[in-house]
């Protein structure tokens, strides 16, 4: 193999992704499909459906960033969606040579207007998508749950719950969304507990400035 890879001997390197945002991965054609079933309002011209959806360029902050994530996130809206998700989001992965892969999710994010997808639903959906993937290829997937900084400590007790309850799906509690005016501090006791109870931990830190 010459020092000079291609992209396609580049996606045969075998290789281990620790940090994709399941509910943000989803295949841009995915995303058209979807929103146009659903009847969502996007532009029709191919260069703004971009911009519309996609992150195409430096963005001012972090905040910029996630209120983009927002228009992916509305197409979630049903647990055979979620489920395609999953599913697609593996396959891609293991195309481009991923063959360990550490997906994150954040149960609140999905479950926003979207009133049928209890945190059951969602996680359930997203791991029938993923047993599907590891059925039909060689991929070693593991989960983990974000809680929101953004969100009321009484919900991200819930959340905290759940995870435990579903720790046999689950690798590890995540902490994520926008740092501005959001002190880690106060999430402390909920990790000590995701921990006690066998989670491992991770968090996003030090992405505003």
């Amino acid at each position: 193999m010459s020092s000079n890879l291609s992209i396609q001997e580049l996606r045969l390197l075998p290789k281990v992704d620790l940090h994709r945002h399941l509910d943000c991965s989803m295949r841009f054609s995915t995303m058209l499909e979807i929103a146009t079933t659903l009847g969502l309002d996007f532009p029709k011209d191919p260069l703004k459906q971009q911009a519309h959806f996609l992150v195409t360029g430096p963005m001012v902050n972090l905040e910029a960033v996630l209120n983009k994530f927002l228009m992916a996130q509305k197409v979630l809206a049903s647990e055979q969606i979620l489920e395609r998700l999953a599913f697609e989001v593996c396959e891609d992965a293991f195309n481009d040579g991923v063959r360990i892969l550490e997906l994150r999710y954040a149960p609140t994010f999905i479950a926003s207007g979207h009133n049928k997808l209890t945190f059951e639903k969602i996680h359930h959906a997203l791991v029938r998508g993923i047993e599907k993937a590891k059925k039909q290829m060689p991929i070693a997937v593991g989960l983990i749950c974000i809680l929101q900084r953004v969100l009321d400590l009484k919900t991200v007790d819930a959340v905290t719950s759940f995870a435990i309850e579903n720790k046999d799906t689950f690798l590890a509690l995540d902490l994520a969304d926008n740092e501005d005016g959001f002190e880690p501090k106060p999430f402390a006791p909920y990790f000590m507990k995701a921990k006690a109870a066998g989670l491992r931990i991770t968090v996003h830190s030090g992405e505003s400035p």
